[in-house]
């Protein structure tokens, strides 16, 4: 115990009553009142419980921080709050992820339900970090760029660490975006990160294609993919599946099969 206003000759750990005195006690008598006193477990005492019912946000009678620690909630951003009180839902609240994407606070979290989504998402230029995540997983929320001609994730807004992408199948980028405004190189058919720092889990980027990193390219950044499968990318230059460059990413414990390149790297290049 430390930094407690303890009650003269205290903390002791002399149990009159049991073991180890483990536990802290406030004293309530005048001479010592409001100081501390170290107690056994097995002592007999009366206990004052203050409720907060602004610390439980769902109403379901278990503050929030206990809902978190136990499991029953999660909370992907780490704000302490439940993701179930404070996330906007898709297609719940909004009918398109893009417009969650839009919508959501700094700091603020998009919980995608199972389905096939036909988009292009492009992570805002004004640096907002948020948490992406489907509530079904991989196998149940795909998002699906087919026909729309750009990547179908790019996160280029110089986002932080503190933004997450969690739980989808990507496929359906056969073009990938331009990396450089002008230049006609086109980059990252699944997934183009350039100046950010995201965290990719537990995702799938399957049968994606372009000019450089058909599944996924990253460009200058410190970010992580973990936990992700790369398979059936095709670039018509290098890095079939993946591409890093000018990177100090993180890419630990994926998978990658079945990619091709016309030049350099079909799994991977660095």
């Amino acid at each position: 115990w430390t930094g407690v206003n303890w009650g003269r000759m205290e903390p002791n750990d002399v149990a009159y009553v049991g073991g180890a005195e483990g536990r802290m006690e406030m004293y309530l008598f005048v001479s010592q009142l409001g100081r501390f006193n170290d107690v056994s477990g097995l002592a007999a005492r009366a206990s004052i419980i203050e409720w907060d019912s602004a610390a439980d946000c769902n109403g379901n009678g278990v503050l929030d921080t206990c809902d978190i620690a136990s499991g029953l909630e999660s909370d992907r951003n780490g704000n302490r709050i439940p993701d179930s009180c404070e996330a906007i839902t898709v297609p719940g609240d909004v009918a398109t992820i893009q417009g969650a994407i839009d919508l959501v606070a700094d700091g603020g979290v998009v919980l995608v339900s199972p389905g096939t989504y036909n988009e292009s998402l492009f992570f805002t230029e004004d640096g907002r970090d948020l948490v992406l995540a489907s509530t079904g997983g991989a196998a149940a929320t795909t998002i699906d760029g087919s026909g729309i001609n750009l990547s179908v994730i790019e996160v280029s807004g110089r986002q932080t660490f503190r933004t997450q992408i969690e739980g989808f199948t990507i496929t359906g980028g056969d073009t990938g975006s331009a990396s450089v405004p002008g230049l006609p190189a086109f980059c990252g058919g699944g997934l183009l990160v350039i100046s950010s720092d995201p965290q990719i889990t537990d995702c799938v980027f399957d049968g994606n294609g372009s000019t450089f990193g058909g599944n996924a390219y990253i460009l200058d950044s410190a970010g992580e993919i973990r936990n992700t499968s790369f398979v059936n990318g095709f670039a018509q230059s290098d890095g079939g599946n993946l591409m890093l460059f000018r990177t100090s990413s993180v890419v630990a414990e994926c998978a990658f099969d079945g990619g091709v390149a016309v030049n350099d790297g079909g799994g991977l290049k660095v």
